[in-house]
């Protein structure tokens, strides 16, 4: 999909102001009539624009830009962000925020700021996602979150082109190496490549020496295509594509491979299909079972009847078509498993609700090589000890060579 923030005009605002949120999003934010009046009170400093995507507006943001305020580190806030209730679930808020976070970042930014109420989960647990931190603050009654915009070192951000689609990419390199190894590393079912766990693992791998080639598949973040049509196929030839534009890279020694969730499915599916081209691969919280839960009708919880699919599945807010069960049904991860001889690193949280910990214990037993690091206590995005998933990521590529 192709997100875009884009100024209001009089055909927009008009659609800007039709949108909704659903009753009990409505006690944590203003309307958008009412927010725009706000805007236009604050003058130069506050900024409206429609959330576009693919042309069609389907949400309105209005952030503040102060360069002038006394505090530099109070300069820079989201004020408001919202999506159409009819349109949540089909990642248009992830896109759109990371679409804001770029405009800021182009606006010299150094930090973004927000706040909320603390039972606002829905929307913390997506600006969390993205990377905002509690600050400790109150804004009167809400807490004040705070993505810091300042420490990041240099990123080459790009796309590669897969099926004639655009696949938003970033390449962090360790400092100071011309020649090194590289792991592409990729998000899972619903995320993207700013989750907090994945910056983790980036950045735990730059630290170890390696660079990291950071990619989100078709219908993810900022690439292209719509959540709703991805299949573990489409993700396959992305896959393939990354892996091709990876090889071509001169300054690449070795070449990894690492995701979490479904991302880590695919690692387990690509790997054993260039099983010469990886010196090792990394499985994080690896939803493998997923083409086994298609054919016996369970898909991450919800049931359906395998020999007849439905035309759409939900999920927690995010909605599949048909062919993605379909897909799924056809793939058997254990042939790709058979085929990788190499290193693999299993890291998995032993308290995980989403991916038991029993199908990561399963795979470290199926591979010809493989290291099983639990994470005890935790989940499957590493949410309480995100040091020590960070820490046997690094020790892979250091200690443990």
């Amino acid at each position: 999909m192709k997100i875009e923030l884009v100024g209001l005009t009089e055909e927009n605002l008009k659609q800007c102001l039709a949108l909704k949120v659903s009753e009990e999003q409505a006690q944590y934010i203003s309307s958008n009539e009412d927010s725009l009046k706000t805007a236009k009170e604050e003058g130069d400093i506050a900024h409206p624009f429609a959330i576009c995507a693919d042309g069609k507006v389907v949400g309105f943001t209005v952030f503040v830009l102060d360069e002038e305020y006394e505090d530099p580190n109070d300069r820079y806030w989201l004020w408001k962000f919202m999506i159409d209730e009819s349109l949540q679930g089909k990642g248009y808020g992830t896109a759109a925020l990371q679409e804001v976070i770029r405009y800021f970042k182009e606006h010299g930014a150094n930090n973004i700021r927000l706040s909320t109420k603390e039972t606002n989960v829905g929307a913390l647990s997506v600006y969390r996602k993205a990377g905002f931190k509690d600050t400790g603050e109150m804004n009167d009654e809400e807490i004040v979150l705070q993505l810091d915009l300042t420490d990041e070192k240099k990123t080459e951000e790009f796309f590669i082109t897969s099926d004639g689609i655009k696949l938003h990419a970033k390449l962090d390199r360790p400092e100071g190496a011309d020649r090194c190894p590289l792991c592409i590393l990729i998000h899972g079912f619903t995320g993207h490549m700013e989750e907090e766990h994945i910056i983790a693992a980036q950045k735990a791998m730059n630290e170890a020496g390696v660079a990291v080639l950071r990619v989100e598949m078709f219908g993810h973040g900022q690439s292209e295509g719509e959540f709703l049509k991805h299949t573990l196929y489409k993700w396959v030839g992305n896959a393939f594509d990354v892996v091709k534009y990876a090889k071509s890279l001169d300054f690449v020694t070795d070449l990894y491979l690492s995701g979490h969730s479904q991302g880590g499915l695919l690692t387990m599916l690509v790997g054993g299909m260039f099983p010469d081209d990886f010196k090792a691969i990394l499985p994080l919280s690896p939803a493998w079972m997923i083409p086994e839960g298609a054919r016996q009708g369970d898909m991450l919880g919800l049931k359906f009847d395998p020999k007849h699919i439905p035309d759409q599945i939900g999920y927690d807010q995010w909605i599949l078509s048909g062919d993605y069960l379909r897909v799924a049904q056809t793939i058997h991860v254990e042939d790709e498993i058979a085929r990788f001889e190499n290193p693999v690193l299993i890291v998995h949280g032993d308290a995980d609700q989403i991916v038991p910990y029993s199908c990561a214990e399963k795979a470290q037993k199926l591979y010809k090589n493989a290291k099983l690091v639990p994470i005890h206590g935790d989940d499957h995005c590493f949410t309480k000890h995100l040091d020590q998933m960070a820490a046997a990521i690094r020790d892979f590529f250091t200690v443990d060579k």
